[in-house]
């Protein structure tokens, strides 16, 4: 097949807003830390057909096993330039050839086959029932500043799946000999880790020392892919309460668009911890894998579950991406017991379940 430049520049474009931490109680807090080490083995462009075969594939980043074994292939977040990326991609280069023809989702790989777990790092402080705690690589949390150090966190998987956005609701590109794309990631920081005087949230992205009486957590990262150019992005988070009155949230709704009023590019959801937030029902750690049905004032949205079965996603039907604050019937979560697997953990007896909710849009 035919070759084409398909990326003349890689970029991470941070999108920065005002930082502020909330609380759950006293004794666990969120917090934005002010280092973040993510490692990224791999970038793909793929399609994927129907019936769920990748058909085809290409890689528009590459971290090899050398790198790996001198760096970890670790990204600082934090870091807008993020040159320790920029400057080892694929031959030392800021652009990569591809084979002419039509994607539908990229791939961001953490780590290898048949690795199905990764180990990120973080750094930073928060504020627990008045005392100022910092992150510790042996402590996991400290009250001695000098002392601060970056904390190991584990998450399970090794990739995120990203649909292609356009235009026309396809959600697939065609590229055609000659064509030139940028490529960029964009990746939102505030709030995205959490710490708590007690034992960790989940097993996933936590951490927590040996008495069991302080943990740190972080947010999977989810860098949301574009190809594209896009020069200011616009991020809009909604918290999300469960009930018909605000107070108890739980979780997020992020959506990143290529500019204020322009398409969406992606998003995900995000846990979220307050004075009053409650447990939210369904999964609030993985991105969207489905936007449909979208337009400048409603979207469908769809994430991914806690398993290879999906159940615990989420669904948000008619989203009104266009409103501050709203209340909605169309909030379902899936739900499989244990009693509903087959042997193979497969779930055999998943059933939608009805929440209704109220979306507050934050400034």
């Amino acid at each position: 097949m035919l070759k084409t430049l398909c990326w003349v520049s890689f970029s991470f474009l941070f999108i920065f807003f005002t930082v502020h931490q909330s609380f759950a109680g006293t004794n666990e807090g969120s917090f934005t830390p002010t280092s973040i080490l993510v490692p990224i083995r791999a970038v793909v462009l793929e399609y994927e057909s129907e019936d769920g075969e990748t058909t085809s594939d290409e890689n528009i980043y590459e971290c090899d096993d050398d790198e790996y074994a001198e760096s970890g292939c670790l990204v600082e977040l934090k870091d807008k330039t993020a040159t320790n990326y920029v400057g080892t991609v694929i031959n030392g280069e800021n652009s990569v050839t591809v084979d002419t023809g039509t994607y539908n989702r990229i791939d961001v790989q953490y780590c290898n086959e048949p690795e199905n777990s990764y180990t990120a790092k973080l750094k930073g402080s928060v504020t627990l029932g008045g005392t100022t705690y910092y992150t510790s690589s042996t402590e996991v949390l400290t009250t001695d500043e000098a002392s601060m150090d970056y904390v190991e966190v584990e998450f399970s998987g090794r990739r995120s799946y990203n649909i292609i956005p356009s235009s026309d609701g396809s959600n697939e590109i065609t590229i055609s000999e000659g064509d030139e794309l940028t490529f960029s990631m964009l990746v939102e920081n505030t709030n995205i880790a959490w710490a708590k005087l007690g034992e960790k949230t989940i097993v996933s992205g936590c951490t927590e020392n040996e008495a069991q009486d302080k943990s740190v957590c972080l947010s999977y990262p989810h860098p949301v892919p574009y190809l594209g150019t896009v020069s200011d992005p616009d991020l809009k988070i909604w918290h999300i309460d469960e009930t018909l009155e605000s107070g108890d949230t739980g979780g997020q709704v992020l959506l990143v668009f290529t500019e204020e009023g322009g398409d969406l590019i992606g998003g995900f959801t995000r846990r979220y911890f307050s004075e009053t937030s409650e447990e939210p029902s369904g999964n609030y750690d993985t991105q969207f894998k489905t936007t449909f049905d979208c337009n400048t004032t409603t979207c469908d949205l769809e994430n991914y579950g806690t398993s290879a079965t999906n159940h615990g996603y989420l669904q948000f039907l008619g989203f009104e991406i266009g409103q501050t604050s709203f209340s909605s019937s169309g909030f379902y979560y899936l739900t499989c017991e244990s009693s509903d697997e087959d042997e193979d953990g497969d779930c055999i007896g998943a059933a939608w379940q009805y929440t209704p909710m109220t979306a507050t849009l934050q400034e």
